[in-house]
């Protein structure tokens, strides 16, 4: 707010608002001259707050009123089950001989423990991340408050060997952040391709007579 007149005391009639740099009353403001009022919202309770600022001062039409609003609101968060994000996929099996190929499925449960509806804006491979992992994003990409929604992530190994990658969730929850991206989390993943195979020992045969 910004007051551009001669001036004198103020007043506030809520509790929920405050000028965190008011000037020393009374402020003896010059003809011409400007001064600027920050007014903070440090809101109590969900909801709408309506108050007024009240500017008595020297000038005609004193007082002077400023209305003033706002709304208090509880911001989507996200929970993950399991938390922290991670999923182990243990061994699963590639044969390179029949090109036959185990697939592991595992999920990640997506939660809003906030109050607002969360949305996922959305959902990744991270650059760098095995292809042998691949996810099947959840049905709706809009959870509401105490909803969740399952995020389904395979791994079919087409070779020996640890594999690692990493799922990417973007969200519109405030206080996450990753990689400098508002909103973000990650979910990481390992699995190993192993190729079983039969071995007869020993090799030759027997001859029992």
């Amino acid at each position: 707010v910004t007051l551009t007149a001669p001036g004198a005391p103020w007043t506030l009639d809520s509790a929920d608002l405050d000028l965190p740099n008011l000037p020393p009353q009374p402020f003896p403001l010059p003809p011409d001259q400007s001064v600027t009022a920050r007014i903070g919202f440090d809101p109590a309770a969900v909801g709408a707050a309506n108050t007024s600022l009240t500017i008595a001062h020297t000038g005609p039409g004193s007082p002077l009123a400023v209305g003033v609003s706002g709304e208090a609101f509880i911001p989507p968060r996200v929970e993950t089950v399991p938390s922290p994000a991670a999923l182990s996929f243990g061994e699963a099996q590639f044969d390179a001989g029949t090109g036959r190929r185990e697939t592991v499925t595992r999920p990640v449960l997506i939660r809003n423990i906030g109050g607002d509806p969360l949305h996922l804006l959305q959902i990744r491979m991270a650059t760098g991340s095995s292809p042998d992992f691949a996810f099947l994003a959840p049905p709706t990409t809009t959870v509401d408050s105490g909803q969740q929604v399952t995020l389904e992530v395979t791994f079919t190994p087409t070779s020996q060997g640890v594999k690692s990658g990493t799922v990417l969730v973007d969200t519109d929850d405030p206080d996450l952040i990753l990689d400098g991206t508002p909103g973000r989390f990650a979910v990481l993943l390992d699995g190993k391709g192993i190729d079983p195979a039969l071995r007869v020992d020993p090799a030759a045969s027997h001859d029992f007579g």
